[in-house]
């Protein structure tokens, strides 16, 4: 069964009685006019971990979910690990894994219908080549920046790491 399915057929069921409150994640990532990234397709497995103030309350065999949670105040963590396997893995020589992770606070509006959650997406710039290539050399420059979904916009960036191997 998918992810969510069962709050799925609750709501079908039911009308949701019983739901507290519901978080549900299906990112997509845009680098540039040409080329998308959706976690889990084309190659792609991944899954998903969804922790409340430190526990693990949810997992997803995808990198995607639907998760019942309560709708007090928290703080939430999400983990999407993903990796490229097979034919399309062969295009991308050099990263292959990621490990992302998102926190942010999280609790029910009664007033609103909907919430988004307060995710922040990383992006970075190279110096490319427009083959999307860059030479391994010292004092490269790498701009890093994030952005918001809609209904969140990302305050001023203060701090931040980048890793690479």
């Amino acid at each position: 069964m998918a992810p969510g399915a069962d709050l799925l057929n609750k709501v079908l069921n039911d009308g949701g009685a019983g739901a507290a409150s519901w978080i549900g994640v299906a990112p997509a990532f845009w680098g540039d006019s040409e080329h998308v990234g959706l976690a889990g397709s084309f190659g792609d497995i991944g899954s998903m971990q969804l922790s409340r103030d430190g526990e693990m309350i949810g997992e997803s065999p995808y990198p995607f979910g639907v998760f019942d949670v309560p709708s007090e105040e928290a703080e939430y963590e999400w983990a999407p690990p993903t990796t490229k396997f097979g034919q399309p893995a062969a295009v991308w020589k050099r990263s292959t894994e990621t490990r992302t992770v998102w926190k942010f606070r999280s609790e029910l509006d009664e007033s609103a219908y909907s919430q988004g959650v307060p995710l922040l997406f990383p992006g970075y710039q190279l110096p490319g080549d427009g083959r999307k290539t860059l030479p391994a050399q010292d004092g490269q420059e790498i701009a890093l920046s994030v952005s918001g979904h809609a209904g969140c916009t990302p305050g001023t960036l203060t701090a931040a790491k980048l890793s690479y191997s």
